[in-house]
């Protein structure tokens, strides 16, 4: 064989390996058309059984103001909000100090809320959309004109090559396709919407006073000038005042794990011996907060005289136990600020250490 046909039948040959290329990407290409949407995300083998609208949809359009009852499962775990005189309540435990922020922002996430895309909603397919054991079940009660209905969406599984969950209306005839944005909202449990005074830590400086009082003896405390800090040998002496705003701000845990109780009525302080507190510290300080116009915060500051006064009660005890189980009694005190009707407990050593710091004589607590 010359040169010449040898050189066109290797010619012929790579025509036909290009051709043979060219038909195997076609058949990919149809292959992969019927399980990709025409963005080129995957919409998943079910959601081909119709025709997939692809776009940004309003799903909920309701108004905030008409909500009366919330409700959503997550994890296990329901949580139930009713709406009265313009406040959330916990339906189970009214007297819970509830997040009022919080479930507003619930309530509006869920009033008005879109899809990305959307198919046919299939009844005899709800357990491939996840939607028998939703990962969220979000209800929400409107009354309009005196008449009440309710909205109840669940969010499914999670499409993990587009990152979208499946989302469904009751009564819808579709299936949308949503973004994780609920997630933040509902995902909260009881603890996390515990609301509570915050406790401040003002510095030295912008301290104008404490007062400790044990029955009829009164401490004022020296505020120092500034801040301790380290000596030419690494060491800092803090100041009295110091280690009382240390001990109050680090140890009086203002939180759900540490509450015993909440919404105490003066004639129940009694129970806690907090209608006779064995000691008192009051904190007078100066509190800024940032001056904003109708265009937004401005930058400068404004500030005011600010107070809160802490009481200790009753002295009590717990039985804890170590990381080997033994089992060990703990000595609690109950507290409580003026800010609020919560009372919470304490270690009993804080107690002591305020009271060391103050130079007042250690007494009796109802030991």
């Amino acid at each position: 064989m010359n040169s010449k046909k040898r050189k066109e039948r290797n010619q012929m040959i790579k025509l036909a390996i290009a051709v043979g290329v060219l038909l195997l990407l076609i058949v990919l290409y149809f292959v992969i058309s019927n399980t990709v949407g025409g963005d080129g995300e995957d919409t998943s083998p079910i959601d081909t059984q119709e025709p997939m609208d692809i776009g940004t949809f309003s799903v909920l359009s309701e108004t905030y103001g008409y909500m009366t009852e919330l409700s959503y499962t997550y994890d296990g775990n329901t949580l139930k909000f009713e709406r009265e005189n313009d406040s959330w309540l916990l339906s189970d435990d009214k007297d819970f100090p509830l997040d009022q922020q919080a479930v507003i922002y619930m309530a509006q996430a869920i009033s008005d809320f879109g899809g990305f895309r959307r198919f046919p909603f299939n009844e005899s397919s709800i357990e491939s959309y996840g939607f028998d054991e939703p990962l969220y079940d979000i209800s929400a009660t409107y009354t309009k004109n005196g008449k009440a209905y309710t909205n109840r969406v669940r969010i499914g599984d999670k499409n993990e090559l587009t990152g979208y969950y499946y989302f469904y209306l009751d009564g819808s005839d579709y299936v949308y396709m949503v973004n994780n944005a609920l997630s933040d909202y509902f995902s909260k449990t009881k603890a996390s919407l515990f609301m509570s005074y915050e406790f401040p830590n003002p510095d030295v400086k912008d301290i104008t006073a404490i007062t400790v009082t044990k029955g009829e003896k009164i401490a004022e405390i020296e505020i120092p000038e500034a801040a301790a800090k380290k000596d030419e040998d690494g060491n800092i002496k803090y100041s009295h005042a110091e280690k009382i705003m240390s001990a109050m701000y680090h140890n009086l845990h203002l939180d759900y794990r540490h509450h015993v109780a909440y919404k105490v009525s003066d004639d129940k302080k009694a129970d806690y011996g907090l209608d006779e507190p064995s000691l008192s510290v009051k904190l007078d300080y100066v509190e800024y907060k940032a001056v904003s116009t109708g265009e937004g915060t401005s930058g400068g500051q404004m500030s005011y005289d600010a107070a809160v006064t802490v009481t200790f009660g009753d002295l009590f005890t717990v039985t804890e136990k170590d990381k080997d189980g033994k089992e060990s009694e703990v000595k609690m005190i109950y507290f409580m600020t003026d800010y609020d009707s919560i009372v919470y407990s304490v270690d009993y050593e804080t107690y002591l250490e305020i009271i060391a710091e103050a130079g007042l004589e250690s007494g009796s607590t109802n030991e």
